[in-house]
């Protein structure tokens, strides 16, 4: 799927400005305010929806994906 494709969810972040999934290759994707835009493999839904409904989506990103680049492996796009 390409990231045009995806449906983006806006979040209030200081880092990310918004993030989207792909269920069928479970891949989590990140525009950060900066505005790179990266995508992470290996990502669950649960992940996913954990990120999504944290009251911090920067401190939960690197704290459960970031810091794993190995279980989480990520391109960046943009």
């Amino acid at each position: 799927m390409e990231y045009e494709d995806l449906v983006w969810e806006p979040v209030t972040s200081s880092n990310l400005a918004q993030i989207a999934y792909d269920p069928d290759n479970m891949e989590l994707w990140i525009t950060f305010l900066n505005g790179g835009m990266y995508s992470y493999s290996n990502v669950s839904e649960e992940l996913y929806r954990g990120l999504l409904t944290s009251a911090s989506k920067g401190r939960f990103f690197h704290r459960n994906i970031k810091t794993d680049p190995n279980r989480y492996p990520f391109v960046r796009h943009a």
